[in-house]
């Protein structure tokens, strides 16, 4: 299969390994069966029309058949994944989830590529994907999720601008004299399409980073100054928080 293109092929379930460099982007796709999509190692952010999220190797995603989303690796990823055809017995979630890797998640994923790898589909495939199945439907799902605006032009450029930059700290006042809003038109927006408020809003998406950069091995000093914070601590108090735990402690879960 080329990068970006539909699956065609009806085979129930399918696995796949690719490695890329950092920077690299899949453009915007979908495909006939649901991706169950995890980096081995790097980190790397998915966005489909509704949502964009950070997926570091401690998390994995689930995207169902025909959603349509692009990946960017923000870092080398080893790309590990799984397909699973509409048709198969089992049933997957019916939206997009952002889930914790157990260990033994983990392991399932890998031992599953290694099988598609050898080619030796028999019922031991079927063992290991109906305990990934299990795993998936025991997952904690994880709070970090950046939904997206779908209808308001000037909110999605708004949003847009801070993911590019999440250090940035213009107040909602700020943005709506960029906009050519008013502030209660604009926070009005928000909660409407996003359905977060500004102020939570903007907090996902720098955790969101936050994480990102934790996964690849920065600071919490580095971390706090790269996202506008005035000391570690203060970033360090937000995260947990936010979160309930220090940054170096949600890396090691």
């Amino acid at each position: 299969m080329t990068e970006g293109e539909e699956r065609q092929d009806k085979s129930v379930v399918e696995a796949w390994s690719k490695d890329y460099p950092a920077g690299h982007r899949i453009a915007e796709h979908s495909h006939v069966r649901g991706q169950l999509l995890f980096a081995m190692s790097g980190v790397m952010r998915v966005t489909t029309s509704r949502e964009t999220w950070v997926v570091p190797p401690s998390r994995t995603i689930w995207l169902p058949a025909r959603v349509r989303h692009e990946v960017q690796m923000s870092t080398a990823v080893a790309m590990r994944t799984l397909y699973i055809h509409p048709k198969c017995e089992l049933q997957f979630p019916v939206r997009c989830r952002l889930l914790e890797v157990s260990p033994l998640l983990r392991e399932l994923v890998l031992a599953a590529v290694r099988e598609r790898a050898s080619k030796r589909w028999s019922t031991r495939i079927a063992k290991i994907v109906g305990l990934i199945h299990e795993e998936v439907d025991l997952a904690e799902e994880t709070p970090l999720r950046v939904p997206l605006p779908r209808h308001d032009r000037r909110l999605r450029q708004i949003c847009e601008a801070m993911l590019r930059q999440p250090s940035m700290k213009h107040s909602l006042e700020d943005w709506a004299r960029r906009a050519g809003a008013s502030e209660r038109t604009l926070a009005r927006l928000f909660t409407r399409e996003t359905g977060m408020s500004f102020r939570y809003w903007r907090q996902q998406v720098v955790l969101s980073e936050a994480v990102a950069l934790l996964e690849r091995r920065k600071t919490v000093a580095q971390i706090a100054k790269a996202l506008g914070y005035r000391s570690a601590t203060a970033f360090s108090v937000m995260f947990q928080a936010s979160l309930g735990c220090r940054p170096a402690q949600y890396v090691e879960s």
